[in-house]
């Protein structure tokens, strides 16, 4: 009686503490939306009386802008007959919290110039082209600073193959990119040339620069080109600008180009682009912010009256109305555009607070985003410099969401707490004395292998790409024969509690002791990235503390595993299933409800858009196509089911090997439905965010925030409490499994083997749950601070590079019989270090990483078996 009061006041303190931790960091968040702009500075007064310039090049070394040159007339508007001035000067300033503050060091550049290209470098900033009034130039030149004197230094780099002005430049995995610009071939014309220079050693023997295909349709100038992210890998985007031909009247382009650096492709975008001699940057995972340009309309107006001109300098009235059409021009258009990459959608988000600038430069620095000075009507400059930055605002998750949060982690240590009273031994602990039913066996191997890389990265994927991975999942049911009726009975014949007791008994004990210290350490890493995947996705939507959340989640799943061992996990598994199936089928409905058109809606979009292309044949293993995922779905699903302990030591706790069996089809069964409902997912989030662009954050960085943006803002309370658990459950379900497989594969594997622990077995079982489930909630922690843009792609070429060739050593053991230990040993090391060349030295998409494991394992099995002396 006393031990039962006992084990119920323990219980009544966590419940509290699950209250205090949720209520002390949910109540007010900070979460994201939009930008906001303003003045921050001006271009030293003492200059040109403080008249701007355009065409500078700028950008930022250290936390120092550095301006250079420009173009502006001092002297009078050209109309009235001044004359446009390039300049030299170099003009350096200090951001910090109180501003933008200029040194007043005089500096100048190697000559006048303007109108060029500029890109950072770790070495510096790189000036690209340009022009000074007299020529175009060719030249490319680093300038670097020596932060504690502000001294400028310069080195000469190779030339552009031509003289280029007005061009695009960005830089991509050390690769600096120039598109199109205006050259001098006897008078002045855009190009379709694009050039690659490689940066990532400058000091090497002959650097210069490669001409790559040339972009397709009217040649450009004044364009803007920015690196994104399409949705699956970063892009080269270049947009809007003018054609300049001779013989030919200016044409003001509204399109767009996509290259893709690793297909050497270029592709174009749908859509128009009203936007000309601007600047973007990215922001987030898949939107192009232009805060800077112009739409050209009245550019046309102007190039009339001058081509008029030209044709009859008699004509008073011509040049009266030109004059006046510089004297009475508005403006640039005062839009700050953002472009959706993933969706195609251009919207209109805030304006500056100058009006409208082209030719402008532009810097980024940390966080935030400066315009620097620039045109805001012909022959007018501004000498403001802008500053941008995200802004943040308090929202709540309310008190309804909160206490559906706490009802559902109260009901997770309650599960924990009274299955802690059946843990006699470790039979029970490890196995669930074989008393869990097939069906609870099944919706826990469900859960354990779709987890919270399903609810929130696979509808992520679909929202970005297509349904090409649809594939993957269903891969299980291919396998699923050959675990039910080879790997699960002799399984359950040997009375194995570990997958890798298996190995021994085939090959020796080096190899069950490597399988599982693999399986060990990818456990502890995957609890990282099933931890950190939910917490950086609250994180952003909600202002949740990232630490706090991966910390709670953590806690709370090694609580309810450590009081109720493997049976805990298997029902509080079967609990979150229904809340994640459930929360996923919900919001389909509720995402369709403010769908134009709903489900029909959906998929007319969808099929419009090739947002449900799921049969790509093509045979690039670069790509994810048909063969790529087809091929590493069922390598994946064998070696998930076959080798992995937290499927394993299921087939392990049910009453009886038919008991096992239909719980392997009870999860081959749901993972068809429950595949289609989360692709889908993705899709109707696809759908609802084209058809409400400005709803979307615009700094989500972790494309797997998608969907837990959409639950934070467009659902009301309630239902988000529900959802956000499903979030919870979807990531907790894999953790508690991870940590309690983990536990058994060492006290199994290891302890037990080499020390005779019979009488503290329990003990030595709940110190490693402890240990191990306190290691993967560090490492969630410790990759908080990591930059990952997609977990799902992390995921799997981590889970590619580790268990393939783990399971390549299952199927050697079934498939060649008489290999034996030696050949497989030998096999399993080089598989290793082989499956490293290929993933850091091959384009081989990461889908194929455990394919190219289990074939690599087997081939150098059988090899070395007729190589190697026999062993007696």
């Amino acid at each position: 009686m006393i031990k039962t009061l006992f084990h119920r006041m323990n219980l009544i303190k966590t419940l509290c503490v699950i209250m205090f931790m949720i209520t002390s960091v949910i109540s007010n968040n900070c979460i994201g939306k939009g930008f906001e702009w303003r003045n921050i500075s001006k271009l030293p007064e003492s200059v040109d009386h403080g008249v701007g310039r355009a065409g500078t090049f700028s950008g930022f070394i250290g936390d120092y802008l550095v301006v250079v040159g420009g173009a502006n007339f001092p002297a009078g508007m050209p109309w009235e007959g001044g004359k446009k001035q390039y300049h030299n000067d170099i003009f350096i300033g200090k951001v910090d919290r109180n501003g933008l503050h200029w040194n007043s060091k005089k500096e100048h550049y190697l000559n006048s110039i303007a109108y060029g290209g500029t890109v950072s470098t770790e070495e510096g900033l790189m000036f690209i082209g340009g022009e000074n009034g007299h020529r175009i130039s060719s030249d490319v030149t680093l300038l670097d600073l020596e932060l504690s004197t502000l001294d400028v230094s310069y080195k000469k780099l190779p030339s552009l193959p031509l003289p280029l002005s007005n061009l695009s430049c960005v830089i991509l995995n050390d690769k600096v990119y120039v598109a199109g610009g205006v050259t001098d071939k006897g008078t002045k014309v855009s190009t379709n040339l694009f050039f690659q220079l490689d940066v990532s050693d400058l000091n090497r023997r002959h650097v210069q620069w490669e001409q790559l295909p040339s972009f397709p349709g009217p040649s450009r100038a004044y364009s803007t080109m920015v690196v994104q992210s399409d949705g699956e890998k970063k892009a080269i985007y270049l947009i809007g600008g003018r054609s300049i031909e001779k013989g030919k009247k200016i044409e003001v382009l509204d399109s767009g180009l996509k290259y893709d650096p690793i297909l050497s492709k270029w592709s174009k975008l749908s859509g128009s682009f009203p936007i000309m001699a601007g600047n973007a940057f990215g922001s987030g995972q898949s939107f192009i912010v232009f805060p800077t340009g112009t739409d050209g309309r009245l550019l046309v107006e102007e190039m009339r009256l001058k081509g008029a001109q030209q044709s009859d300098t008699n004509d008073t009235d011509i040049n009266e109305a030109l004059v006046s059409y510089y004297e009475n021009h508005p403006g640039f258009p005062n839009h700050v555009y953002v472009y959706n990459t993933i969706t195609n959608e251009l919207v209109v988000d805030g304006k500056l607070p100058n009006g409208g600038v082209a030719t402008a430069s532009f810097a980024k620095h940390k966080n935030k985003f400066y315009v620097v000075s620039g045109e805001v009507r012909p022959g007018v400059r501004t000498p403001w410099i802008v500053e941008g930055q995200f802004v943040s605002h308090k929202q709540s998750l309310g008190w309804l969401n909160i206490l559906v949060l706490i009802v559902y982690f109260s009901l997770l240590i309650w599960i924990g707490y009274y299955f802690s009273k059946r843990q006699k031994n470790t039979d029970d602990y490890f196995k669930g004395g074989g008393r869990v039913p097939w069906w609870a066996a099944g919706l826990s191997i469900f859960g354990t292998a779709l987890s919270a890389i399903t609810f929130m990265a696979i509808p992520a994927k679909s929202y970005a790409t297509n349904w090409s991975y649809v594939w993957l999942n269903l891969g299980v049911i291919a396998v699923a024969p050959l675990i039910v009726y080879i790997f699960i009975p002799y399984f359950r014949k040997q009375n194995i509690t570990t997958a890798y007791e298996y190995l021994e008994i085939r090959f020796n004990y080096f190899l069950r002791a490597a399988g599982s210290a693999s399986f060990i350490l990818y456990q502890i890493g995957r609890m990282g990235v099933v931890l950190f995947l939910p917490a950086i996705a609250l994180n952003v939507v909600t202002g949740i503390d990232i630490y706090v959340c991966i910390s709670m989640m953590g806690v709370l799943s090694l609580l309810y595993t450590l009081m109720g061992g493997i049976e805990a996990v298997i029902w509080t598994d079967a609990m979150q299933v229904v809340v994640l199936l459930g929360g996923a089928i919900l919001s389909l409905f509720l995402i369709a409800n403010q769908v134009d058109g709903g489900f029909t809606g959906i998929m007319k979009v969808a099929i419009s858009d090739q947002k449900i292309e799921a049969f790509n044949t093509a045979f690039d293993w670069r790509q994810p196509t048909l063969w790529v995922v087809l091929i590493g779905g069922l390598f994946n699903q064998f070696s998930t089911y076959a080798s992995d302990q937290t499927m394993v030591q299921r087939y392990l706790t049910t009453p009886d090997t038919r008991s096992a069996q239909k719980s392997v089809w009870t999860n081959a069964i749901l993972t068809i439905p429950a595949t289609f409902i989360f692709f889908f997912v993705g899709t109707a989030l696809y759908v609802f965010y084209k058809q409400h662009p400005a709803d979307m954050n615009y700094a989500l960085v972790n494309g797997d925030s998608i969907f837990p943006w959409y639950i934070t803002n467009e659902l009301p309370n309630g239902i988000v409490g529900i959802l956000i658990s499903g979030i919870f459950a979807a990531a907790m379900s894999s953790v508690s499994s991870s940590i309690n497989s983990a536990a058994t594969s060492y006290c199994i594997d290891f302890h037990f083997r080499v020390f005779n622990s019979s009488n503290k077995s329990m003990v030595i079982a709940k110190r490693a749950t402890l240990v191990i489930g306190l290691l993967g909630t560090s490492f969630a922690l410790l990759m908080a601070g990591m930059e990952i843009k997609s977990l799902w792609d992390t995921f799997n070429k981590v889970l590619g590079l580790i268990i393939g060739g783990l399971g390549g050593l299952f199927l050697l053991g079934v498939l060649f019989p008489k290999v034996d230990g030696r050949s497989a040993s030998v096999a399993f090391i080089l598989t290793i270090i082989l499956q490293v060349i290929i993933s850091n030295f091959t384009n081989l998409h990461l889908l194929l990483y455990t394919a190219t494991g289990v074939v690599i394992c087997c081939l150098l099995g059988v090899m070395f078996h007729i190589i190697l002396p026999k062993s007696k």
